[in-house]
């Protein structure tokens, strides 16, 4: 007496040794995991790619600032100019200006060191920041990628007056 699942293993003896096919499941199995490899791949290229057109803004910022020579320009103007070449809304550029006398940071702006021989340096730190929307945030499928903020930053030594 032959049982169902020795009549069933015999049936299918003939598929067992054909291997037409086997390719094209592999590729069905593979080919997801590599797409999303991929766009991994490609969306981290991308967000570094965006990191440094935000740090060519604010180097853009800085050379307006330098380029204006003992003038120093006015906040809204190296905003207006950041934005200008940039596309992006003034409150994502951030301007922080500073002194340091004898290497004490004093944060209140640029102000006069107190001491005549003090070693004076004023600062300007240029910031602009922008929300990175990944291509590979999908609901349901990569729900690990969030969007995330970047920056540039530059920071400037400017001139005595």
């Amino acid at each position: 007496m032959i049982t169902p699942l020795a009549n069933l293993i015999r049936r299918a003896n003939p598929f067992l040794g054909d291997r037409r096919g086997t390719a094209t499941i592999e590729l069905a199995i593979v080919l997801p995991v590599l797409s999303m490899v991929a766009l991994g791949a490609v969306d981290l290229v991308s967000g570094f790619a965006h990191k440094m057109h935000l740090q060519q803004h604010a180097q853009a910022g800085a050379d307006f600032v330098i380029a204006n020579g003992e003038t120093l320009p006015s906040e809204s103007d190296i905003k207006a100019q950041i934005t200008a070449l940039s596309g992006l809304n003034t409150s994502a550029i951030t301007i922080t200006k500073w002194t340091e006398c004898n290497a004490a940071k004093y944060t209140s702006g640029l102000v006069d060191c107190p001491g005549l021989s003090d070693l004076e340096a004023q600062y300007m730190q240029i910031d602009v920041k922008d929300e990175y929307q990944p291509i590979l945030d999908i609901d349901g499928i990569a729900d690990f990628v969030q969007t995330s903020t970047l920056s540039g930053s530059v920071v400037v030594r400017l001139p005595i007056s």
